[in-house]
């Protein structure tokens, strides 16, 4: 297990993921940009439970995914522009996102999938093509 403080860095224009957390791992991402990743800017998966908050996330094919299993607390971050949805959610995840700002994602600014729970509170969605499918 981990429990890095991850602060101020940049993860642009990789193959994959910006930032991934998994297998239990844990954390801090504060203050963070990722952008242009060809898969997410972040994966959290595996049951990883990390903390993101006040990042800028832009111009992914999905901002954040959460998927088997991955929880985590996502709050106060700004995730735009992205191609499939802002923050998807899926196979028993459990994430708690709250007073994040989803904004100009060109389908959903949150997608909810199958075998997914968690608490989705408090966010702000604008101009995405819908809030929250």
């Amino acid at each position: 297990h981990t429990n890095p403080l991850v602060v101020s860095n940049h993860c642009d224009s990789g193959p994959s993921a910006g930032i991934v957390c998994r297998e239990g791992s844990g954390g801090t991402f504060r203050k963070n940009h990722c952008s242009r990743n060809a898969k997410s800017g972040v994966l959290c998966t595996g049951g990883a439970n990390p903390t993101f908050e006040h990042n800028i996330i832009a111009a992914e094919r999905v901002g954040v995914l959460c998927d088997e299993g991955g929880a985590g607390i996502f709050r106060h971050n700004r995730i735009s522009e992205c191609s499939v949805a802002g923050l998807l959610i899926q196979g028993a995840a459990t994430p708690k996102v709250t007073e994040n700002v989803f904004l100009e994602n060109h389908f959903a600014g949150v997608t909810l999938g199958t075998g997914c729970s968690g608490i989705v509170l408090r966010n702000t969605m604008r101009f995405n093509a819908v809030g929250v499918s």
